[in-house]
């Protein structure tokens, strides 16, 4: 598929919200990375996600641990699926940071369970939530595919 998306590291147009950041890990390009625990004087810190649906950006470029890099928390980036993707579908990191997942369609909230899980995707609130990464912009049909992700697009 063509999605017309520049090799190069970086951002598609001007006046998406990126913000510089420390890493406190090892990142790769266009992992997705979640906020750091460790303290860094003047800078968010982030490191690799490690659990699904923790990612808050993309990053757009390669980090060692202790560089500043930029990261995408609101616009459009090329990542990597985990699995089938539609337009349209909201999106969450994998427990890698590595591929994008779709995220399974919210119940309806008859039941206490149904609430359960509205609270869990949605992530309102408590332990064990899940970040809504973005809104994929094309489908995926395999784990592997590129596509065009609207980071921070949540409806």
């Amino acid at each position: 598929m063509t999605d017309l998306y520049p090799d190069e590291e970086g951002h598609i147009s001007d006046g998406l919200v990126i913000g510089f950041c420390k890493a406190v890990d090892s990142i790769e390009l266009h992992e997705a990375v979640a906020l750091g625990s460790t303290g860094v004087s003047g800078f968010v810190s982030v490191k690799a996600a490690s659990a699904d649906g923790d990612a808050v950006g993309i990053a757009l470029k390669s980090a060692s641990a202790g560089d500043v890099i930029p990261v995408c928390f609101y616009g459009v980036v090329k990542v990597v699926a985990g699995a089938t993707i539609t337009t349209g579908q909201m999106c969450m990191n994998d427990a890698l940071g590595t591929y994008i997942l779709p995220i399974p369609n919210i119940p309806d909230t008859t039941a206490a369970d149904g609430w359960t899980n509205l609270i869990e995707f949605v992530g309102l609130c408590g332990t064990g939530t899940r970040n809504r990464l973005g809104i994929a912009l094309q489908p995926a049909s395999a784990s592997g595919d590129e596509f065009l992700l609207l980071v921070g697009g949540i409806r």
